[in-house]
């Protein structure tokens, strides 16, 4: 026999004992039947040890009941018939609570309060008083007409059983230790006793009214949980039975004592469902307020590790919340700053020092237009002791039933990022200055050699030398992009603006790229433009159509290259559109950054500077327009758009 065989026959004899202790001592209680008792604790104990142990000790109920009953009253036909719905009532609850109600944790939850008490206390327990009653009456021990009477003896007495019974099993067999803090030993000893004095003046007749014991309950439940409540539950019954049968108490004076044991049973059922339930209300609320604080306690910690400011605020515009960061860049204790209105505490300047007004900050546009705000290093924060530092933010609205009620805003101090760009910008700059005169000088004495201004030269020589011509131009188009980047980065960029006929401004361009156009076999193809006069700088728009339409040409194999205008407000847009090799979806957020070669190595193409597109769109913008992608699609083309004020003729 193996160990766990052994161990499995151990236990059933255990459970057997027990079942058979409590069966007979439970039907000593029986008046309206041998076979029917209000106070039946067998079913508890069946239930608890089927969801502790398994269905492997269903055999030491079934033969437990059948014991009971055959050493009681009745044949080996009912006992048998009895045993079986005692044995089915278990397996049913059991089956019931462990499919619906969390097995034998079904007391962590309110919901399993209220499963349990469905599936256990009410509907399992009649499989066995009917199967019981049913078995009696056949057999000729109860009468056809005393049926529902010892039905509902049966069924109650079961029912109490488990709501009495089982939860106090089920919650101490999980960990019998009791912790308890020496400070609240001696709340539980005054508690307990005040349970007991109480419980005993109700019962005996001097103040009569038994939910008076609830309080206590509830107290008891409050401070020390479910095996309180559990506790507290069975001293309250012992009391109250002993008295009850000894005639004193309110509810001994029905007319039998098994009508007072009933309505006994019923409250005791309420007294424990009542004190299980605000035990796990209690336990719920602790757990909850641990798992709160230990959230708070988290986000605290990540909110203070996070080296951006972050600002939650309301509705209006008032702070809620900073971290340690914000406070660090401002200046500002996190005391000074709650409760503050953004826009009154922390200043916002433009470039030029100006204050930027309430109704143009970023917090004010994404509190009145709920829509996300991501800004660039044109705005700074002043500090409490009136530093000025360059910040690029993001502000997202809160919204909760599609209204703003707030905004988060995490923002980054630029001063040693834009310290680097500027040392970076001032290195490219000097580098590019000295380059470019030995390379002027070498595109002059290359076209010189090439025409033939120094003499006649080999065959052999003239592809070297074309090739050297080609790469000079090349780094000589570099070095004049990096320096219209220095000059732009830095401010030095002198803009003209003049009123302008956008229509001629395209012909000239067209006009200059059609050779390079045929060469490739593309048609630039151009709707007629309108007679519309901008208000720009005419090399620098020029500069940006001819980048724009030349990429278009350039990442063109065949097809056409489409050119309209359109006007819509103060702006005018020149849309160019290619029937190219597109931009994947992935590359489109670098289009416009430095250096950024999306197709060229990648489709074959002779490789840019990288700089083109960046340079463009800083261009437009500084002109009052701007350069974006309106679509592309890999292998179908792309639609770049250039935008323009209009020349205003009120």
């Amino acid at each position: 026999m193996g160990k766990n065989t052994f161990r499995t026959i151990l236990l059933n004899v255990v459970i057997l004992l027990i079942y058979i202790a409590s069966g007979k001592a439970g039907l000593a209680f029986a008046s309206i039947n041998p076979s029917a008792s209000a106070i039946w604790p067998p079913t508890g104990i069946a239930l608890a040890a089927l969801l502790i142990f398994g269905y492997r000790v269903a055999p030491s109920i079934f033969l437990g009941a059948f014991i009971v009953n055959l050493t009681t009253a009745g044949t080996t036909a009912t006992s048998v018939g009895i045993a079986f719905g005692n044995g089915l009532e278990g397996l049913v609850g059991t089956y019931l609570i462990r499919k619906f109600a969390n097995g034998r944790y079904v007391f962590d939850s309110l919901a399993g309060i209220v499963k349990f008490t469905l599936f256990a206390a009410i509907l399992s327990t009649m499989v066995s008083a009917t199967i019981g009653v049913t078995t009696i009456t056949l057999g000729g021990f109860a009468k056809a007409q005393e049926f529902w009477s010892i039905w509902l003896t049966w069924w109650l007495g079961d029912m109490g059983g488990n709501i009495v019974i089982a939860p106090l099993l089920l919650i101490w067999s999980r960990n019998l230790r009791i912790h308890i803090d020496f400070r609240k030993i001696l709340n539980l000893f005054i508690s307990f006793v005040g349970v007991i004095i109480v419980t005993t003046i109700i019962f005996q007749g001097i103040i009569p009214y038994a939910y008076l014991c609830i309080p206590i309950a509830v107290w008891i439940a409050f401070w020390f949980g479910q095996k309180g409540a559990t506790a507290t539950t069975i001293f309250v019954a012992i009391i109250a039975i002993y008295y009850t049968l000894h005639g004193l108490g309110p509810f001994a004076k029905e007319p039998s004592t098994n009508q007072s044991l009933l309505l006994l049973q019923m409250f005791l059922n309420i007294f424990s469902l009542t004190a299980l339930t605000f035990a796990t209300t209690s336990l719920t609320i602790k757990k909850a307020e641990k798992k709160l604080l230990q959230e708070k306690l988290e986000d605290e910690a990540m909110l203070v590790s996070i080296g951006e400011g972050i600002i939650a605020t309301d509705d209006t515009g008032r702070i809620t919340l900073v971290n340690q960061a914000t406070c660090i860049m401002l200046g500002w204790s996190k005391e000074e700053l709650i409760g503050q209105s953004v826009v009154d505490v922390i200043p916002m300047q433009d470039e030029k020092e100006n204050v930027i007004a309430k109704e143009s900050r970023p917090l004010t546009k994404v509190l009145k237009s709920g829509k996300k705000i991501a800004t660039s290093l044109t705005q700074y924060y002043v500090s409490k002791n009136r530093i000025r530092f360059p910040v690029v933010f993001t502000l997202t609205p809160v919204i909760l039933d599609g209204k703003v009620v707030g905004t988060i805003e995490v923002f980054r101090d630029m001063t040693e990022e834009r310290a680097i760009d500027n040392a970076k910008d001032e290195f490219i700059s000097l580098v590019s200055h000295e380059l470019r005169t030995p390379m002027t000088a070498i595109r002059g004495l290359t076209s010189m050699i090439l025409k033939g201004d120094y003499g006649k030269f080999g065959e052999k020589l003239k592809d070297p030398l074309q090739d050297i011509a080609i790469s000079t131009e090349r780094l000589i188009h570099l070095i004049n992009d990096l320096l219209d980047v220095s000059r732009m980065q830095a401010g030095r960029i002198t803009f003209s603006p003049k009123d302008l006929l956008i229509g001629k401004i395209i012909d000239k361009v067209v006009t200059s790229l059609n050779a390079i156009a045929q060469q490739k076999g593309v048609k630039i193809q151009m709707e007629k433009t309108p007679e519309i006069l901008v208000h720009a700088d005419e090399d620098k728009t020029i500069e940006v159509l001819n980048n724009l339409i030349d990429n278009a040409i350039k990442f063109t194999d065949k097809g056409t290259v489409s050119i309209t205008c359109e006007q819509k407000g103060q702006l005018l847009t020149v849309f160019i559109i290619d029937q190219g090799i597109g931009i994947a979806q992935q590359d489109k957020k670098r289009l416009f950054g430095k250096f950024e070669q999306i197709n060229s190595q990648q489709e074959g193409r002779p490789a840019g500077t990288g700089l083109g597109l960046y340079i463009s769109k800083s261009l437009a913008i500084k002109m009052g327009g701007d350069v974006w992608l309106i679509k592309s699609e890999k292998g179908k083309g792309s639609t770049f758009a250039f935008s323009l004020p209009i020349v205003d003729e009120s």
